[in-house]
């Protein structure tokens, strides 16, 4: 059994350094509001652990608490417009039910998005009722208009990236949106169509790096992306570490760490030197950088 997993291992290495062989030259990235040295507070869904997700209310709450970027999700509805929501389906967080992409932006907007959000396991749902809406991109891009944009695409189609590039060009917001996804078909297609707009390394090109920065053969990457968004682990191993954001950042490539939320975690990341963290409860994040005297 050894035997075999060391076999495994080394054929997973030799794949992987063949690969890094012969990643094409990228053009220069382009710039970005997401390139600081220091760390920023991203709100994931604005902050999801304080206030309802991916809503209006809380994008402006997170914003007014001294929030950097805000992250959010978009989808497509029935016609054909993009929206903020993170799930398929209404049912977790909205009085609606069934998949959001059978449902026109009117249909959409009819619904609670408040509805299910509770601070005390569902005991009270103070949000419920009070006119809280799923709302589009293009009411983000509107009202919030100098707000920095942390945009994941939840759908793997060629055609969300090209109304995501075009909502994006149509507003002016290139120089205050960075666009992810897990998927790396719809990030090819934002980035042949928006290329001067910021995108984060997909989960491919960021275990590329990995495998990279393991064999000290990082100088071989030539990334496509304006900045790494990982997490901070894998199971019981640490992914973030010193030497990765080092590495990283000879490459001009800021790491901004999702899954983060005890003290500890955050620490061991700011001392790392990442350049940004996503949580859930930004209020916190903000305030353990404050005693360790960020201004802000």
């Amino acid at each position: 059994m050894r035997t075999r997993l060391l076999t495994i291992g080394l054929l997973g290495f030799a794949a992987g350094y063949a690969a890094l062989r012969f990643v094409p030259a990228s053009a220069p990235l382009p710039t970005s509001s997401f390139s600081e040295t220091a760390p920023l507070v991203v709100a994931h869904r604005g902050g999801m652990g304080l206030w309802p997700e991916h809503t209006l209310y809380a994008f402006r709450a997170a914003l007014d608490l001294g929030t950097d970027v805000l992250e959010l999700d978009v989808r497509r509805s029935a016609d054909e417009q993009l929206v903020v929501f993170h799930d398929a389906d209404l049912a977790r967080t909205t009085n609606g039910e069934g998949p959001l992409k059978a449902r026109t932006v009117a249909e959409l907007s009819r619904l609670d998005a408040g509805h299910h959000f509770s601070l005390d396991g569902g005991n009270s749902f103070p949000y419920r009722g009070r006119g809280l809406t799923i709302p589009t991109l293009a009411e983000i891009l509107r009202e919030l208009p100098k707000a920095r944009l942390s945009i994941e695409l939840k759908e793997e189609t060629q055609v969300a990236a090209e109304s995501l590039c075009a909502m994006v060009k149509r507003r002016g917001a290139g120089e205050r949106v960075l666009v992810s996804s897990f998927h790396q078909a719809p990030v090819d297609t934002f980035r042949a169509r928006c290329p001067r707009v910021a995108t984060a390394a997909t989960p491919g090109e960021a275990w590329r790096f990995y495998l990279a920065s393991g064999l000290g053969l990082t100088n071989l990457v030539q990334p496509k992306a304006a900045v790494f968004f990982v997490f901070e682990r894998l199971g019981p191993f640490q992914l973030v570490t010193r030497r990765l954001v080092s590495q990283a950042a000879a490459l001009n490539l800021p790491i901004y760490v999702w899954g983060a939320e005890s003290d500890d975690a955050v620490r061991t990341l700011l001392d790392a030197g990442v350049a940004g963290i996503t949580t859930d409860r930004p209020d916190r994040l903000l305030a353990l950088l404050r005693h360790k005297g960020r201004p802000m």
